[in-house]
């Protein structure tokens, strides 16, 4: 699963919080590992600190149980982007 954000605040938008608060009823039914098992971060802002965005999303990834392929963060970067797309399988 490929999360794609802007950040906002120093964190995630709202729409992306949304995303995983409805999730949360189908995770927990059919249990986290059905729904996915990898995914990637990608997000761009003015500035350059996204300490607070990789720490939401490196509890994300510990709580689901899901591997964490990386992630992508500022402007410029497509060559990274595209490494971590031809890692996937």
């Amino acid at each position: 699963m490929v999360f794609v954000s802007p950040q906002f605040w120093g964190t995630i938008t709202g729409q992306l919080k949304i995303v995983f608060d409805r999730l949360f009823a189908l995770g927990n039914k059919v249990g986290w590992q059905n729904i996915c098992k990898k995914c990637v971060l990608l997000m761009t802002a003015r500035g350059d600190d996204y300490s607070m965005a990789l720490d939401f999303y490196s509890i994300l990834t510990k709580y689901l149980g899901w591997t964490d392929l990386g992630a992508v963060l500022g402007a410029g970067k497509e060559a990274q982007a595209k490494a971590i797309g031809e890692s996937i399988k």
